[in-house]
């Protein structure tokens, strides 16, 4: 429902309001890939890369090779928790 809202409410107050509820990482990576709303795409942005950083979970590595945006992946070869991440963020810059 809240990635709906953030997809669709011709609300940009609205569409932030529902992404600050936001947690899934996937739902946040569509949103980063896809939302014409670059404020948003940043805010989700960076709520991806807060995830990277405090979480361990099995499907970051999954979800980081999805990610195209230049400016996530320099933060994440800095803040990503897991060294797999780090290090495949750091490749892509190189």
């Amino acid at each position: 429902m809240l990635p709906d809202i953030v997809a669709s409410d011709t609300s940009v107050r609205v569409q932030k309001a529902a992404l600050s509820r936001l947690e899934s990482p996937t739902a946040l990576l569509n949103i980063l890939k896809t939302h014409p709303n670059k404020t948003i795409r940043q805010t989700a942005s960076k709520k991806l890369i807060l995830w990277f950083s405090r979480q361990t979970d099995d499907q970051q590595m999954a979800l980081f090779k999805q990610i195209e945006d230049a400016e996530t992946i320099k933060a994440l070869a800095e803040k990503a928790a897991l060294t797999s991440v780090r290090k495949a963020a750091i490749e892509q810059i190189s």
